[in-house]
């Protein structure tokens, strides 16, 4: 109930936007009448903005390329000012507004001489908000109720840069992202769309592994799914067979094993089932998949148990 209300309250008190909880937009208004003021062309409005930052004051600079944005969208300046915008926002550890400055280069100014920074620069920021730790608020995680901001960002690289050398890399930050909220679908979606796309990539073969992961999560013991199971087996099997030498085998083999053992489990189980309902037939057939599929797990035995006990029954 306690969750419920915090959730409803939060629902009622955030603005629209999922991330303002992130960003800080200094107002024009902390400059008197700043556009009376910022008179001139926007090469000399420039010079001042550089000024200021070279002086370290960011707020100002952040108001004076404001500006110069707004008022000289095609100006030369226009994209140099977005530039400093976000430099300014990463100044003052306003990480998310950065990156929506950023993000207008890329979206009005793909010619702009700072096109590869900026795509960096997102990255960076993008890394650094996704190693921030999912902090509880009243027991409620923060991620459980809104978009996490590193979401955005990767797929944003990932859709809007694919050509960089930072796309494949963001679209497996973006894979690991949901794998780590337990989104295993999405993960599923995003390491399956940087196979298909990036198969010569250094992620290529983390992302198979990790795409295995995720088919592998996404069920419990409590929901077993036979399809899911199924999946996840065979793709971990062609992973270590493509990859003997990859840094992630020995976790691969692991999964594995632990695949094995729970497919192994569920075999016997339903073998169990049938024979203290004596259907031997039934039970035979499950207890011989434990045995034939998985002989190296710890059900085979109780496997080879179960099938002399019921040996010769009808």
């Amino acid at each position: 109930m306690k969750k419920l209300i915090f959730i409803l309250l939060l629902t009622l008190l955030l603005p629209a936007n999922a991330h303002a909880f992130w960003i800080l937009s200094p107002r024009a208004k902390t400059i008197k009448n700043a556009d009376k003021q910022l008179k001139g062309n926007p090469a000399a409005n420039m010079i001042q903005a550089l000024k200021e930052f070279e002086k370290k004051n960011y707020k100002k600079t952040y108001i004076i390329c404001r500006f110069i944005a707004k008022k000289y969208p095609d100006a030369v300046e226009a994209s140099e000012a977005q530039y400093y915008m976000g430099r300014s926002m990463e100044e003052l550890k306003n990480p998310f507004e950065a990156y929506l400055s950023y993000q207008k280069i890329l979206e009005s100014y793909p010619n702009s001489k700072r096109i590869n920074e900026v795509i960096e620069r997102e990255y960076v920021i993008g890394e650094a908000l996704a190693a921030k730790k999912n902090t509880k608020v009243l027991g409620v995680k923060k991620y459980d109720f809104t978009e996490h901001p590193s979401i955005t960002i990767f797929r944003s690289l990932a859709e809007k840069a694919p050509g960089s050398d930072y796309a494949p890399k963001a679209q497996y930050q973006l894979g690991m992202l949901y794998f780590n909220l337990n989104r295993y679908d999405d993960a599923k979606d995003a390491f399956t769309r940087l196979i298909d796309k990036y198969p010569d990539s250094a992620w290529y073969a983390p992302a198979k592994y990790q795409l295995a992961q995720a088919v592998a999560r996404g069920f419990s013991g409590t929901a077993y799914d036979t399809a899911s199971v199924t999946e996840a087996t065979s793709r971990l099997d062609e992973f270590l067979s493509s990859h003997p030498d990859s840094d992630v085998a020995p976790q691969a083999a692991g999964s594995l094993k632990d695949l094995n053992e729970k497919a192994a489990q569920k075999s016997y189980e339903t073998g169990f089932f049938y024979e203290r309902q004596k259907k031997y037939k039934s039970a035979g057939v499950y207890y011989d998949i434990v045995l034939d599929k998985y002989p190296r797990t710890s059900w085979a035995e109780k496997a080879d148990a179960a099938l002399k006990r019921i040996g010769g029954k009808e």
